[in-house]
């Protein structure tokens, strides 16, 4: 058996770089073979293919042009081959045994198309506040105490990027799928766009080819995270281009998204009041901003961050989808 690890980057940090790649050559391979491949996603300085030859590990550099996650993906999948292909960001640090549990887990349940890490610890530049400590899971933050299989796709039971393990014939599969769409591609971190679930997108896509996606405890690996993320502004962006994204994720796979209907009811509302009363509602609305300070529990916050997420998505693309196919 093949296994190809794939480290996608843009613009990384070259010493937690370092640790992520020393992390996968202290793997011990013995039944089966390791391949590794470096994709710089559009890096503002190129990495050199040299930089790592100290390690003693073969390793394919490759450079992706395009910006975004997705293509950087696409690359390393194209590239690779393995028989099952193992992403690893760039600031992960893989638990020594980590690629031995992986093919135990293979042979134990050989009916996964994705699977992933069950114990994610992060690693702080600088300890968050502890209010925002039940808003950190969108750091790829996780422990589970227990393994899940499912083939459900609307549970939360989906594995994280970070150490996330895709049969070949899945990731290929999902080549094609997000290369039929622009809106595919747009699932995904680019640049500063803080949109996501495409690592989700790789789960459906494998329950939809019969396969199942799971969560391990026994796959550990350690997550650097910077102090800028630890901020409530930054995990505000994070959870309103969680709900944009997942919103997209149920479209693109011809689900309605969560929401949708009130959405169309409130925003129907809105078009039904005349010019004058709107006008006459936004002044009063301003006034009493002025003249009380209007205070959300931090709960609140990430609520409205995320809803604000989905509304954007819904006048920003489904509305422009929905009029493209009238």
């Amino acid at each position: 058996m093949i296994l190809s690890l794939i480290i996608c980057t843009h613009n990384p940090n070259l010493e937690r770089l370092h640790h992520a790649v020393k992390s996968v050559t202290e793997q011990n391979p013995k039944d089966y073979h390791v391949e590794l491949l470096i994709v710089d996603n559009a890096s503002d300085i190129s990495l050199a293919s040299n930089q790592f030859s100290y390690l003693g590990f073969e390793i394919k550099y490759l450079i992706e042009p395009n910006l975004g996650l997705t293509n950087a993906r696409i690359c390393g999948i194209i590239n690779s081959i393995g028989d099952y292909l193992v992403f690893v960001d760039d600031d992960n640090v893989l638990d020594r045994f980590y690629l031995k549990n992986t093919i135990d887990i293979i042979e134990q349940y050989p009916g996964l198309g994705c699977f992933g890490a069950g114990v994610i610890n992060p690693i702080y530049e600088i300890e968050p506040a502890a209010e925002l400590l039940p808003f950190l899971n969108s750091l790829a933050v996780r422990k589970e105490s227990s393994f899940i299989i499912s083939d459900d796709y609307f549970d939360f039971a989906y594995p994280y990027g970070a150490g996330m393990i895709v049969k070949r014939d899945v990731a290929l599969e999902y080549v094609a799928d997000v290369r039929s769409s622009d809106l595919k591609l747009s699932l995904d971190r680019k640049g500063k766009i803080l949109n996501s679930c495409g690592d989700d997108h790789f789960s459906w896509i494998a329950i939809r080819m019969g396969y199942k996606k799971g969560v391990f405890p026994q796959l550990v690996l350690k997550h650097y995270i910077p102090a800028n993320r630890v901020q409530k502004e930054y995990l505000l962006k994070l959870a309103e281009g969680y709900g944009f994204s997942r919103s997209l994720l149920f479209y693109i796979n011809g689900v309605p998204f969560p929401g949708l209907d009130s959405i169309k009811s409130n925003e129907i509302n809105k078009t039904d009041v005349s010019t004058i009363r709107l006008k006459l509602y936004l002044i009063k609305r301003s006034i009493k901003k002025l003249l009380t300070i209007q205070r959300f529990s931090i709960h609140e916050e990430f609520e409205n961050a995320h809803n604000n997420g989905v509304l954007r998505f819904y006048r920003d693309v489904y509305l422009k989808q929905v009029k493209i196919k009238d």
